[in-house]
């Protein structure tokens, strides 16, 4: 384990805080650093000492990333300065793009726009400002976002902006997105390359559904579908088009649009398309899988099984060569979401080879106990060569149990695990639960019996949040002083701080960094500015 203070760390602190313009008073301690620009100085120093590594990477709460702690606490000069120091250029305009995100989450737009303006490329610097619109109008400023949109340079952009500018109003029940669902689709010959003008489709149709307008959005699947028809999108693989990477205008398959807008329809048990295009042959094995992983999560029970039945159709025709690569699992896959063990077995044990047999019986297995079959979820997983993977499928089930509120169910299934590890992990979410319901007396004697220290740490830490945050800060702090895991300590020294005086809160940041490393102090950048100096101050090697 690394040395969380060594002498030589202490030199190096205090070198950068002998620059200090004046000494702070006891009074205000790190004022006079915090308005000198010298604390920004400090946690660049702070960045290069967490960087040796952290105690334990499985560790619930990582340090934040550096820039957002910085903008989050107000220096957004040194967050700039930071992200331009990156040495790859694509990376440092993908970094820049995500901090103008940031910076608008925060209510600056007008800094956002200078931001993505640093960016060198034309085309990935507009895109940089078609971002910042999206993140407007889902913040509920669809009027400056549509302001934005309008002045964009290219016309790709505008098109793919309004579209998605429609389609995010429409969902939210705003009575603008009929204007902006029209201004959308008077622009789709801007779109310029077809696979742009696919993806504006898409939007477009799931905004008009969204909208309740079905006429309209089948006129729109039909524009969609002609796309596929003509060969015009490609059919293997996604084209990126001049866009950075992580855009969010990156172009779809054939078979991706396809079944995007088959599931908009298919949400609303419409199947006369699906029914059409497999009579003609377009929607083959391979798109049917892409239908089918589309729409698993987001249909009723009825509709997932109509879709079955289709596909087991198409499977039984061997029209395809193909058929099995793709669709038998999806079918498996999603028959196991919805509640039908044997179809879905079957379906998965009729796979070759046997470890892509157990690939799908491993979601097949995830599938049950997520739909609360946990009975047949746990002699499936059980019959998987790695024992493991059987423990990580059933994982899903207490997770969704816990979604549903039986907390006892979860548990039970969380201590069937055989992997101790696996186990514990899972009993720490339990934890969490019942930390998070009030019942702090279950929670921490459940998280005591763990036997992993990371995950007894992980699961305790919520009992200390849990605590701090119900004012209980004496009984919050002997559980946090209790624990063994050094990274789990820190943390919920970290987490009590937040329920205490900030003089208080900066002694016990103090104790986290000598127990775990200055990156603790990144945590507490955004909740107390102007403290890091104060912090770096008591702690001594």
């Amino acid at each position: 384990m690394r040395n969380a203070l060594t002498p030589d760390t202490w030199v190096l602190m205090q070198s950068v805080l002998r620059k200090e313009p004046s000494q702070p008073d006891d009074t205000n301690v790190g004022k006079d650093v915090s308005q000198g620009g010298f604390e920004p100085c400090l946690l660049a120093l702070v960045r290069v000492l967490a960087s040796l590594g952290a105690t334990d990477d499985r560790l619930r709460w990582p340090p934040p990333d550096p820039v957002t702690a910085l903008v989050e606490a107000g220096h957004l000069t040194r967050a700039v300065e930071l992200t331009l120091a990156i040495g790859n250029e694509e990376k440092r305009w993908e970094a820049l793009r995500a901090l103008a995100e940031t910076v608008v989450d925060s209510g600056d737009l007008a800094a956002a726009l200078a931001v993505s303006d640093l960016i060198g490329p034309p085309v990935p610097r507009a895109g940089a400002r078609a971002a910042v619109a999206l993140r407007l109008a889902r913040a509920g400023e669809p009027d400056s976002a549509a302001t934005l949109a309008g002045a964009l340079r290219y016309p790709h952009l505008r098109t793919l902006t309004w579209a998605e500018l429609a389609k995010t109003a429409a969902t939210a029940g705003d009575s603008r997105a009929l204007v902006l669902l029209d201004r959308a689709e008077k622009l789709l010959p801007e779109a310029m390359h077809e696979d742009w003008t696919a993806t504006a489709l898409i939007n477009l149709v799931e905004a008009a559904t969204a909208m309740g307008d079905h006429d309209r959005a089948e006129a729109l699947a039909d524009r969609a579908e002609d796309f596929v028809r003509s060969g015009r999108v490609r059919m293997e693989t996604c084209s990126r088009g001049p866009q950075t990477k992580g855009s969010a205008w990156n172009s779809d398959s054939a078979r991706r649009v396809l079944a995007r807008v088959l599931a908009v329809e298919a949400r609303r048990a419409d199947f006369d398309r699906i029914d059409a295009l497999l009579a003609t042959g377009p929607l083959d094995a391979e798109a049917m899988a892409e239908l089918l992983e589309e729409a698993a999560d987001t249909v009723s029970h009825e509709v997932a099984l109509a879709l079955a039945d289709r596909a087991e159709t198409l499977l039984d025709s061997h029209r395809d060569p193909r058929d099995g690569t793709g669709l038998r699992p999806a079918l498996a896959e999603l028959l196991a979401r919805h509640g039908h063990a044997d179809r879905a077995e079957a379906h998965a044990r009729s796979l070759e080879p046997p470890p892509a047999r157990d690939r799908v019986l491993f979601n097949v297995a995830r599938g049950l106990a997520r739909s609360g079959d946990t009975v047949r979820a746990v002699a499936l997983a059980r019959s998987l060569a790695n024992p493991v993977a059987g423990d990580l499928a059933l994982f899903s089930g207490v997770d969704q149990l816990l979604q549903d509120g039986d907390t006892d169910s979860a548990g039970a299934l969380a201590r069937s695990l055989r992997d101790p590890t696996t186990r514990d992990m899972a009993l720490s979410h339990v934890v969490r639960q019942l930390a998070q319901a009030g019942d702090t007396v279950r929670a921490e004697a459940l998280g005591r019996s763990l036997t992993d220290p990371h995950w007894r740490g992980t699961a305790l830490l919520t009992v200390v949040e849990r605590l701090a945050g119900d004012g209980d800060t004496e009984s919050a702090q002997e559980l946090a002083l209790s624990l063994t895991h050094r990274p789990s300590q820190a943390a919920a020294l970290i987490a009590l701080g937040r329920s205490l005086s900030p003089d208080h809160a900066r002694r016990l940041a103090a104790r986290a960094v000598r127990l775990d490393g200055w990156e603790w102090i990144l945590n507490v950048l955004p909740i107390m500015p102007g403290s890091v100096t104060a912090i770096a101050e008591q702690v001594r090697p």
